[in-house]
């Protein structure tokens, strides 16, 4: 019995023993496992540190960078040209009353207020008593006459256009009319320019040295639709000088309208200069 009881014992230490081994053996297992993933992990860092060591800057950049946008080009090519795109603009007829006055003031401009109920439908009228900076507006009707009387925007219009004009050699403008009571453009019922004094016929151009230049007698090519800006090698000194003088008063938004003799028969004597304060862009016809 004792024999028995011995190897009984004996057995179950020899299991517990073994028990405790396996045991042993799973947790080293699991350890080395958890090695094994992690050295993996640390070579893989490694591996992706190293592809990138080895990459340009301008790579790695375009790598992390987001695609360009697939619109691309049907962006460009639908944004409109420079020449059909609306400048950003500061019309001359904005601000305010009292602010155009004082600015006709500043600049040594003499002028009269004109009451409403003289020139129904112009919002500022007022009647030019001086020259404009070196520059005389004369009527070519009599001197008192409601075709003198002009939106005080008009006036600063011109005193902006004035140094260019004495640069130029030009003194005074002759112009045909300013205001005309309840004016339409020719052939349809919108309101033309002249009917809130904003607009004026420019016939003839005074020169310092005596001489005058003519739109009618001397802007010598007038083709219907033609481009009034563009060069004519067979114009005349006075034809150049006129022509230069609108284009660019246009293209400095002193004015965003004017009609020349390129326009129609209508316009064959004179110059249509406009204030259009709701354009986007100037427009020479």
């Amino acid at each position: 019995m004792a024999t028995i009881s011995h190897r009984s014992t004996y057995d179950a230490q020899l299991a517990e023993r073994r028990c405790a081994m396996s045991v042993l053996a799973i947790k080293v297992g699991v350890t080395v496992g958890l090695c094994t993933i992690w050295v993996a992990s640390c070579a893989y860092r490694v591996s992706v540190h190293s592809a990138a060591s080895s990459t340009s800057p301008v790579t790695a950049a375009a790598a992390h960078s987001p695609p360009p946008r697939a619109t691309a080009v049907a962006d460009s090519e639908a944004r409109p040209t420079a020449a059909a795109t609306a400048r950003p603009r500061q019309p001359s007829g904005g601000g305010s009353e009292a602010a155009c006055y004082a600015q006709l003031h500043d600049a040594g401009v003499g002028f009269e207020e004109v009451p409403a109920t003289k020139a129904p439908g112009v919002a500022w009228p007022i009647d030019l008593t001086t020259p404009i900076d070196g520059v005389r507006i004369q009527g070519g009707g009599k001197k008192n006459a409601p075709t003198n009387y002009l939106d005080c925007r008009l006036a600063r219009a011109l005193l902006e256009w004035a140094p260019a004009l004495r640069d130029s050699g030009v003194v005074g403008l002759v112009h045909m009319s300013a205001y005309r009571r309840d004016a339409v453009v020719a052939g349809s019922t919108q309101q033309s320019g002249h009917a809130s004094g904003q607009a004026i016929d420019v016939g003839r151009f005074q020169m310092r040295d005596g001489t005058e230049l003519s739109v009618l007698d001397d802007w010598t090519n007038r083709d219907r639709g033609a481009d009034p800006c563009r060069e004519w090698r067979t114009d005349n000194d006075a034809a150049r000088v006129m022509r230069k003088l609108v284009c660019d008063a246009v293209e400095r938004d002193v004015f965003q309208m004017a009609l020349t003799p390129h326009y129609n028969d209508a316009h064959k004597n004179h110059v249509h200069l406009e204030l259009r304060s709701d354009a986007d862009s100037g427009w020479v016809n």
